[in-house]
């Protein structure tokens, strides 16, 4: 028997066990993630095989204040353009 997880865009969890001869597919995998970080706080990446810790709860307080304002502004306005941008480069940047 080996041990799954299941992964999404953010998070993960353990997902049980299966018999050793089932290959696991999206969403599932069996690399299991990073010890000392809670499976909640990491993101799977498929491409590279590996688990990653989230930088959002890694900041301090006043920084995700500061971009959690900066994500809510950018949904507000005359230039959805501008306020997209900015979400994909905060996500590129693994803030959230």
């Amino acid at each position: 028997m080996k041990k799954f997880y299941e992964y999404r865009s953010t998070g993960g969890e353990y997902a049980g066990e299966m018999m050793d001869h089932l290959i696991p597919s999206v969403p599932y995998t069996d690399v299991p993630p990073l010890k000392g970080i809670p499976i909640e706080q990491q993101k799977y990446d498929a491409t590279t095989k590996n688990w990653m810790a989230l930088v959002r709860d890694s900041l301090p307080e006043e920084t995700r204040s500061t971009l959690e304002k900066l994500i809510q502004c950018s949904n507000i306005g005359d230039d959805e353009a501008l306020g997209l941008k900015l979400l994909n480069a905060l996500y590129a940047l693994q803030i959230f």
